[in-house]
């Protein structure tokens, strides 16, 4: 879709990146896990949220939990020193 915008490959990466940043944080994956509709960049609902896409923001999610906690744990055994 972005290669037919007419966008700068510059240009171009940077949105795949917001866009890549945006899809990784945990409220989005929260969001796709709940279900309901997808919305396009025009704000439009464009398709329903699968089932196999709730299964996979799940995973994200508990993955995005696993490495807070590994974080917070290294941090603390940091400070215990």
């Amino acid at each position: 879709w972005i290669h037919g915008q007419g966008l700068e490959e510059r240009t171009a990466r940077a949105v795949l990146n917001a866009l890549q940043q945006h899809c990784s944080r945990r409220t989005y994956q929260q969001a796709v896990a709940a279900g309901g509709m997808r919305i396009n960049l025009q704000g439009e609902p464009v398709e329903a949220v699968t089932p196999e896409g709730q299964a996979h923001a799940r995973q994200r999610i508990a993955q995005i939990l696993a490495s807070r906690e590994a974080r917070a744990q290294r941090a603390g055994a940091r400070g215990a020193r």
